[in-house]
């Protein structure tokens, strides 16, 4: 049931919405080497960017892509920062600031397993809160590398993991505060490894959690379009994964496979060749488990309510489905997408 409301939303959305709608614009920003081109095509199910091609570090360039996915026009600006030390900050804020107007996401990448929060770090932060301190609001702070994270005795230690993202998190936050960003609490940290491979010591799926944390931060009148972006991606039902009754950390020590949740990674063990380099099937499934269904559907319904008028009235026969409380759905879902139409 679940699945068929998403086909009719996405039928909506290629059918009858303007073109000047259909657009998703991005922005990665943070050092050279920290994995951005990973994270935007693990975001968007497609190879947006080439990756491990970043940018020189030397350049204050913000780089532009865009590709077409189905009837989207995808736009990622890869920005090298102001963390690299090697940008005059007057060129670098001249440069960003047109483009920070009209992004709908910005993903701010920090390596987890860095040892420190160095100047240029903070820097950059204070520089962008310069400009749009509203900017934030749209943002997700990504601890790429979390899979190399390890203990002083070169151990994967969930214990250790958890307080190494809580002590990113406080350094952070506590930039925003001096920059005088009222909702940096609102601001999600997220842990990102290698799409191969979505355990971590804290969590079984850092895919899913990744994208239903930047699908939350994204400009509300655009998350329909990720997640029609994403529709053949999208798995609905069954619990948070847990495959095991062993801790997360000793799963993801000893390479416990998630079949059961994950058939991705019974076919996909490496990253495409050529031949098959737009198949968007090798990137591994969304799954929005029982517990985050209703999160889902209240984002998607605040969203659909700032596209407008014609995009509720679009989607009536979403509605009806959902009054039926039938299959997976359920009250809490249809309490969800109910407010939309009152």
């Amino acid at each position: 049931m679940v699945s068929r409301i998403i086909d009719l939303l996405t039928r909506y959305y290629e059918e009858d919405l303007e073109d000047s709608c259909r657009t998703f614009k991005v922005i990665v920003v943070g050092r050279t080497g920290v994995g951005k081109s990973h994270l935007v095509n693990t975001l968007m199910g497609e190879y947006v960017v080439e990756e491990g091609q970043d940018l020189d570090p030397c350049t204050s360039t913000v780089s532009k892509h865009e590709k077409r996915i189905g009837r989207t026009r995808v736009t990622v600006w890869d920005s090298p920062g102001l963390q690299d030390g090697h940008h005059e900050d007057e060129v670098y804020l001249n440069r960003i600031k047109p483009v920070l107007r009209e992004i709908d996401v910005m993903l701010y990448c920090i390596k987890m397993d860095d040892t420190r929060f160095i100047e240029n770090e903070v820097n950059a932060i204070r520089a962008i809160s310069s400009l749009d301190r509203d900017i934030w609001r749209r943002t997700a702070v990504i601890l790429t590398f979390a899979n190399k994270v390890r203990n002083q005795e070169d151990e994967i230690d969930i214990d250790h993991f958890r307080i190494k993202k809580e002590q990113w998190k406080s350094k952070v936050t506590n930039v925003l505060m001096e920059c005088a960003v009222s909702y940096y609490a609102d601001v999600p940290f997220v842990p990102a490894g290698h799409r191969n491979r979505p355990e971590l010591p804290s969590t079984d799926d850092w895919v899913s959690d990744f994208w239903l944390e930047v699908f939350r931060a994204s400009n509300p009148s655009r998350r329909l379009i990720l997640m029609a972006i994403n529709q053949q991606r999208l798995t609905f039902g069954g619990p948070q994964p847990h495959p095991g009754p062993e801790p997360a950390a000793q799963r993801y020590s000893s390479g416990h496979p998630l079949r059961r949740y994950h058939p991705y990674l019974t076919h996909h063990r490496s990253e495409p060749g050529p031949a098959n380099i737009a198949n968007a099937s090798v990137f591994p499934p969304i799954l929005i488990s029982e517990p985050t269904q209703q999160l889902f559907f209240n984002l998607l319904g605040e969203g659909l309510k700032e596209m407008g008028t014609g995009v509720v009235k679009g989607c009536k026969e979403v509605l009806g489905m959902v009054e039926k409380g039938v299959g997976m759905v359920g009250k809490g879902v249809g309490k969800a997408l109910q407010w939309l139409f009152d």
